[in-house]
């Protein structure tokens, strides 16, 4: 059990994942805008699906869109896998609704009070 203001080894283990996740996220996000686009275009497919059945799956071609979205070129990107369209802000949303509540939660941690729906009570 925990006292008031401390934290859980739960929490820390919680909060220490969250910040490898993040970091791997900004990782590969900075390879995708590093490496230029026609290196993409030129690798093989990694895809198991189209690997075993020989045909494209829905999702092949999204690491290309996302890469082309990064690098400023939406119509490329719509034209690697037109789905970037609703996966990229649905991604988007999830992950901010995701860190706003850990953030919360961090926070909590940190000001030893209570969280109640959208603010905090001492």
């Amino acid at each position: 059990m925990t006292h008031k203001g401390t934290r859980s080894y739960a929490d820390k283990l919680r909060f220490i994942a969250d910040l490898l996740i993040a970091g791997f996220a900004l990782w590969v996000i900075a390879r995708l805008m590093l490496v230029p686009l026609p290196v993409l275009e030129a690798k093989q497919s990694i895809c198991v699906f189209s690997f075993l059945s020989g045909r494209a799956c829905p999702g092949c071609g999204l690491t290309k869109a996302f890469a082309a979205v990064l690098h400023l070129r939406p119509g490329l990107a719509i034209g690697y896998n037109p789905l970037i369209i609703p996966v990229l802000p649905a991604m988007i949303v999830v992950v901010f609704r995701y860190y706003k509540r850990r953030f919360a939660e961090i926070k909590m941690l940190f000001t030893n009070r209570k969280h109640r729906g959208d603010h905090y009570v001492l």
